[in-house]
């Protein structure tokens, strides 16, 4: 008979002492049977089992996506900066810790929580930008 080494409840015919347990040391383990080659699931078995309860219909939990409120709230950063989608700025981000400021001029496409885009002016290419990073917004009338 093969044994499984959980916390459980000690089998009443059988005299063990228990063992150390991995995450608490004071839980002790007593040995389990395992029937065949499957281990135990904690689910009950045999004639008097009742049937797994119905799972509900799944559209009662639809989960409803919310935009942060740093994106709606124009106290913030990202929520400012969303009332200037389509605007042309440059932007100035912080390299590092000591490295001059680097700028990037273009459209502002999208801004999200921690990220914008941009097209940029030169090259027509999109460009996603650390919102952490920015130190300066320059907005182009």
């Amino acid at each position: 008979m093969n044994y499984c080494f959980l916390p459980c409840q000690k089998p009443k015919d059988v005299e063990l002492t228990p063992t150390a347990y991995p995450y608490n040391e004071n839980a002790p383990t007593y040995p389990i049977p395992i029937i065949g080659n499957q281990l135990p699931t904690g689910f009950p078995v045999g004639q008097n089992v009742a049937p797994p309860p119905s799972i509900p219909n799944q559209t009662a939990f639809q989960v409803q996506s919310t935009m942060p409120q740093t994106l709606q709230d124009t106290s913030f950063i990202p929520g400012f900066l969303r009332t200037q989608i389509g605007q042309k700025m440059r932007v100035e981000f912080l390299i590092g810790t000591n490295a001059p400021l680097v700028d990037r001029t273009g459209t502002l496409l999208k801004v999200g929580a921690n990220y914008i885009l941009l097209r940029l002016i030169e090259t027509d290419d999109v460009i996603m930008c650390d919102l952490y990073a920015i130190k300066f917004v320059t907005i182009m009338l």
